[in-house]
């Protein structure tokens, strides 16, 4: 039976000093904590709330993340396609999530406002209606995901192939309509 935390706040937090239980947390708040490195694998976070964390490079392995929120924090080289299958959802503000790989997660109606996912990769995702806007995309891959009713306005750097990925009612601004025609190398003016 995991260890079972409910409604407690967690405020500068170093992990590598005093790591946390390995278990179950539950409506929990986590603000300015150093979980850099940790492992998280087979932790359940449901209801919880990260602010100003740094998350970069935690295992994820079999750890679930049913409606978590992230704000503001630093979660380079993470791993989501690792997370448990089935009730994944999250939702990221202003948030660095460079080198960052979602592989095959249902994500309908995330939201990665004002994020920085600079090198990360989207590949057999569901991102209908999710919504990237203002979020910095330079260098980051969308391979056969459903884009359906996405919302990409103000995103910058962003090159996505039409013909691998499906963007009906997918919504940009006339300014992007050349990164979607990156791969033809047309000569706009």
């Amino acid at each position: 039976m995991l260890h079972s935390t409910e409604e407690k706040q967690f405020q500068g937090l170093k992990f590598s000093q005093n790591p946390l239980k390995k278990g179950e947390y539950e409506r929990c708040s986590f603000s300015n904590c150093q979980f850099n490195g940790a492992n998280f694998s087979g932790f359940v976070f449901i209801d919880c709330s990260f602010s100003q964390c740094d998350l970069s490079n935690v295992g994820l392995k079999n750890t679930a993340l049913r409606t978590v929120n992230f704000s503001q924090c630093k979660m380079i080289g993470l791993h989501f396609e690792d997370c448990a299958a089935g009730l994944f959802s999250v939702g990221f503000e202003s948030c660095q999530l460079q080198l960052s790989s979602f592989h095959g997660q249902k994500m309908k109606a995330c939201t990665f406002q004002n994020c920085r996912l600079v090198e990360s990769t989207f590949s057999d995702c569901d991102l209908r209606k999710a919504n990237f806007t203002q979020a910095a995309l330079q260098l980051t891959r969308f391979d056969n995901c459903q884009l359906e009713n996405a919302d990409f306005r103000d995103a910058t750097g962003l090159e996505l192939d039409p013909e691998r990925n499906r963007l009906k009612g997918a919504h940009f601004n006339v300014e992007q309509l050349p990164a979607l025609l990156t791969k033809y190398q047309l000569q706009l003016s």
